[in-house]
């Protein structure tokens, strides 16, 4: 259903004429009844085709689901980030940007936008558009996976995690346990 059938635009028709929407994306991602409506006897529910070429938003960067999502009138920058199932652990998001184009792909908008002050009240949410791309900065990651490999006639050979500069080779050489009887320390090597 979800790879060819809408998520976001299922129609419900009651006996009694009226229409309500069900959008299942954005109530799993915020839980909002609204979106979720309950079913009445006899209604028939309608599930489009998904067009996802030509309704869409892109959310890329520092998120837990970078993609394209399917766009429905009404999507604001906070409730698109919270269907990419939120800001992951390296994001920046006091500094989001929105680029907006026009049907031929040139940028028409760039809007630059702080989630931090979105979520406390200082600043609006964003309402978006189709076609607009997300982009939350990522935080450069400082740690490392910095190691060496050390071979030959030591006790325990293989890998090993080193600080960077703070990590002596006479460190190294303890965490492998030390020489064995045949180590020729002149004919040793550091590459």
């Amino acid at each position: 259903l979800s790879a060819q059938g809408s998520l976001r635009k299922i129609k419900i028709r009651h006996r009694d004429g009226t229409e309500s929407t069900a959008d299942i994306e954005r109530f799993i991602a915020t839980h909002e009844h609204k979106c979720n409506p309950l079913l009445r006897d006899g209604d028939i529910v309608i599930v489009p085709a998904r067009n996802i070429l030509r309704d869409f938003v892109g959310v890329y960067g520092g998120v837990n689901g970078e993609g394209a999502y399917e766009f429905v009138d009404g999507d604001s920058l906070m409730s698109m980030i919270l269907i990419a199932r939120g800001c992951s652990p390296l994001a920046d998001s006091s500094h989001v940007i929105i680029s907006r184009t026009d049907a031929e792909g040139n940028t028409l908008q760039t809007i630059s936008a702080d989630m931090k002050a979105i979520a406390s009240g200082v600043s609006p949410d964003v309402p978006l558009q189709r076609g607009d791309r997300i982009v939350v900065r990522e935080e450069m990651e400082l740690r490392r996976d910095d190691n060496v490999s050390i071979e030959g006639e030591v006790l325990y050979p293989g890998r090993y995690p080193i600080t960077k500069d703070s990590t002596k080779l006479s460190d190294i050489i303890k965490a492998a346990g030390g020489f064995t009887e045949f180590a020729s320390l002149s004919l040793s090597k550091v590459f």
